[in-house]
């Protein structure tokens, strides 16, 4: 069981789980959305800087906010995966 494990056995666990082809697979899945959402985000706020227009400025915090839900929701795929791994191990 994953909540049983201290930070050495979690750190071996998510090693040996990001080797395998499905924990890759499953981290792109799950943080594509992010990575893109943050791409945006990183664009907006260089583009905002240079032009100071209100609506930039509201896209940039719109993308950021989808940007963090897209992280907390990815995460929670990620994990759920790793503990199904877990327990299958």
């Amino acid at each position: 069981m994953i909540y049983k494990m201290n930070n050495k056995e979690i750190r071996k666990l998510l090693l040996e789980f990001g080797m395998t082809t499905y924990g890759k697979t499953m981290f792109v899945i799950c943080y594509a959305c992010f990575f893109i959402m943050f791409a945006t985000v990183l664009s907006a706020l260089i583009v905002f800087l240079n032009n100071k227009n209100p609506f930039i400025g509201f896209f940039l915090i719109l993308s950021a906010n989808i940007a963090v839900v897209s992280f907390v929701i990815g995460s929670y795929a990620y994990y759920k995966e790793l503990r199904i791994f877990a327990s299958k191990k």
